[in-house]
């Protein structure tokens, strides 16, 4: 039941240990260390009956290591729990990351991102035949403050990826896939210094070894709030797919779907 997650989307999509990240900025200030653990249950809108009701939990651990000169080293390792049917435990994807702060230029926050990915998923390892992955993303932060928007702040990160496998083809007869091409659009806007609501879309292509092309979308909103400067809460919708309608002529693109969105709470902690 459990659908194999895109490990790029749970990193650069993810803003479950974003909330309160000014507190928590100051609480890791005196230590180059940190460890991120969050929780979260996650459903889908079918109703109970329906054979393609989803219910799940899942688990992360995300440790982390800034060096003096700012470079920042991070990991990760997930899980999810079916809620429904056989009730099994799966592992996602992981991932070893170097970060870097770029810079300020003209009031846009410029930072990178490097990462290889570690595949540990059985859909990964077993079917999909994948051995690594190595992805490059800048990212731009603006706040709107310089117009008299103080609260709201934007944020674009594109991304390409290169992926590894022992085949060009799956167990399962599908391709592939080796680039895989994304954007990602943000918006935050701070409530209070513990409150926020975000909005993010991401739109991405990816070119299977044989040459296809596939595209796909995502948009996710969430409100977060956060009792203290290390712990966080927050409540969220998300739905995506292909932009194709069913004709796959037309283009098709829905924020909220009756069948293919799904709503989370989630809780995060910060060491």
């Amino acid at each position: 039941m459990t659908k194999p997650m895109s490990l790029q989307v749970f990193i650069l999509s993810s803003t479950v240990l974003l909330i309160g990240q000014s507190g928590a900025a100051s609480a890791k200030a005196t230590k180059n260390w940190s460890l991120s653990l969050s929780a979260s249950i996650n459903t889908s809108l079918h109703k109970s009956t329906d054979i393609d009701k989803q219910l799940s939990s899942d688990f992360s651990i995300a440790p982390s290591y800034k060096f003096k000169n700012g470079l920042k080293l991070g990991s990760s390792l997930s899980g999810s729990k079916d809620l429904l049917n056989e009730r099994e435990f799966t592992l996602n994807n992981s991932y070893i990351s170097l970060s870097q702060s770029l810079g300020s230029f003209s009031g846009v926050k410029v930072s990178g991102i490097a990462l290889i990915h570690i595949p540990l998923s059985d859909y990964s390892k077993n079917y999909q035949q994948l051995n690594t992955g190595l992805m490059l993303a800048p990212s731009f932060a603006y706040s709107l403050s310089s117009i008299g928007l103080e609260r709201i702040s934007l944020s674009y990160r594109p991304a390409i990826t290169r992926y590894f496998h022992k085949y060009t083809t799956s167990l399962t007869g599908g391709s592939n896939t080796q680039y895989s091409f994304s954007n990602r659009l943000g918006m935050n806007f701070s409530i209070s210094d513990a409150a926020y609501f975000a909005f993010n879309g991401s739109y991405a292509r990816s070119l299977t070894y044989l040459g296809n092309e596939k595209d796909s979308y995502s948009f996710s909103s969430a409100f977060g709030y956060s009792p203290t400067p290390n712990s966080s809460i927050e409540v969220g919708h998300a739905n995506g797919g292909s932009p194709l309608a069913t004709n796959g002529k037309d283009i098709e693109i829905e924020v909220f779907n009756s069948r293919d969105s799904s709503v989370y709470m989630s809780f995060g902690y910060q060491y």
